[in-house]
């Protein structure tokens, strides 16, 4: 299912719930704050969207939204944590497009599952192909004609193994037909040695790039999304230049606990909705090269069964290196 069509089929729907939300008969939920858990660091892309949507969203509730940063293992520490919160609706996990990826990659002590409830896609936005100058390559279909001709040689690097700049160079690898070498790194270092030469390309997030093509410091090729990003509208998309079927986002999200009240649950997707449908927030999320992708519970578990089911069958298929810990 693409991420393109999510909050559009049911949009004048959605928006009309959301614009009337209340609070919920017979209960006074909520009375004290809400916590985002977030598995990444302040100031990293996941934390940034945490951040925009609990500031607005705590000023629509009239209660105090506190985003608990809690980094380690990949995002899985932070959903570790929540999976065992109280299921009331007081505590959420803000999640991005690992959290469907991470179960191929790690021994996870709760079930992306069983273990939470959806509560609303929130954003989405597509990765950027991007070279080092000094590759000779100003298309996608000339860094395929390159690796092809010189298997093994070319190298991308991520964030580290299981990230989604992984993912969706295993993606281009196994689609093209192409043999590429993962270089992983701990967060942005690897962007550094981009810009260096070290490696040659990655698949990387807009924001932590765009200025570096702008200023020629780096190539882009193409964005990974089946649709051209309206940010980059210039820029072509992977499967319009040479790998037909290509698409891979980036996208954030908000699930909790297992067991939270189904009236809760749907409350406070309508009211997360009724602030991505605020001009400023849409606004803020473009500046991090995102899309509103508003949804309701039950199409974002469907978002998230679906690209489970993807992105295990591609670490089978392809005979992705895993590295369960």
């Amino acid at each position: 299912m693409k991420l393109a069509t999510f909050g559009r089929i049911l949009a004048a729907a959605l928006f009309t719930a959301a614009a009337h939300a209340g609070p919920i008969p017979g209960d006074d939920y909520p009375s004290k704050p809400i916590r985002f858990v977030v598995g990444f660091s302040p100031g990293g892309g996941t934390d940034t969207v945490a951040r925009i949507i609990a500031q607005k969203l705590g000023a629509s509730l009239g209660r105090p939204i506190v985003v608990d940063n809690r980094p380690g293992a990949g995002g899985a520490m932070a959903s570790d944590i929540a999976a065992k919160s109280e299921p009331d609706g007081y505590t959420v996990l803000f999640v991005s497009s690992s959290f469907t990826i991470a179960p191929n990659f790690q021994k996870l002590s709760f079930d992306p599952v069983k273990d939470f409830s959806p509560v609303t896609l929130v954003s989405s936005a597509p990765l950027l192909l991007v070279v080092n100058p000094k590759v000779q390559a100003n298309s996608v279909q000339q860094l395929l004609d390159l690796a092809k001709a010189h298997p093994g040689k070319l190298n991308y690097a991520s964030a580290g193994i299981g990230s989604g700049l992984h993912i969706a160079g295993e993606l281009f690898k196994s689609m093209a037909h192409v043999d590429i070498v993962h270089v992983p790194y701990k967060g942005a270092v690897g962007v550094s040695d981009l810009l260096a030469g070290t490696v040659q390309m990655s698949f990387a997030g807009i924001p932590q790039t765009i200025q570096a093509v702008k200023s020629g410091q780096l190539r882009a090729l193409a964005v990974t999304s089946a649709k051209r990003s309206p940010f980059l509208p210039d820029i072509p998309t992977i499967a319009e230049s040479g790998v037909p079927g290509y698409d891979m986002e980036s996208w954030y999200g908000v699930v909790a606990p297992a067991g939270v009240p189904k009236a809760r649950l749907d409350f406070l997707s309508s009211e997360i909705r009724r602030v991505l449908a605020d001009p400023q927030v849409k606004d803020q999320l473009a500046r991090e090269g995102h899309e509103v992708r508003a949804t309701s519970p039950e199409q974002f578990s469907r978002l998230i069964d679906d690209e489970m089911k993807k992105w295990t069958d591609l670490v089978r298929s392809a005979g992705i290196e895993t590295n369960p810990n």
